[in-house]
């Protein structure tokens, strides 16, 4: 139907996919049904990029988020990559914090640079 996917990845740890998303998913299902849904349809990966308890995501979360799309990079339309726009609703709201605009900039450069897919950033 010429539609698009936004698929929603925020961590790739299995650890910090249960705490962020607060389910327990393995690294090898969310690559399985991106690459299922990439197959399908146009899809953008969709992820909000966010220090939790005044702790940015190291280079460990960074590494591991590049390495679940390296996979399927040549197959996605891309990233939109975004931080806390407003205040959360979830309960875990008080331990969201914004990331500036300079870190996201990075870390878009350095999904770019890892997996080759291109990113739009939204701080």
């Amino acid at each position: 139907m010429g539609g698009e996917v936004w698929f929603k990845v925020d961590r790739a740890n299995p650890a910090e996919v249960e705490t962020i998303n607060g389910v327990p998913m393995d690294t090898g299902k969310i690559r399985d049904n991106l690459s299922r849904c990439a197959a399908l349809a146009t899809t953008w990966v969709q992820t909000c990029w966010f220090a939790l308890d005044g702790i940015a995501p190291d280079a460990a979360a960074r590494d591991a988020y590049c390495a679940l799309l390296a996979p399927v990079a040549s197959r996605l339309a891309g990233v939109h990559l975004y931080g806390l726009a407003r205040p959360s609703m979830q309960p875990a709201a008080p331990r969201l914090q914004r990331l500036d605009a300079d870190d996201m900039d990075k870390f878009a450069a350095e999904i770019q640079e890892k997996t080759g897919i291109r990113v739009s950033v939204s701080p």
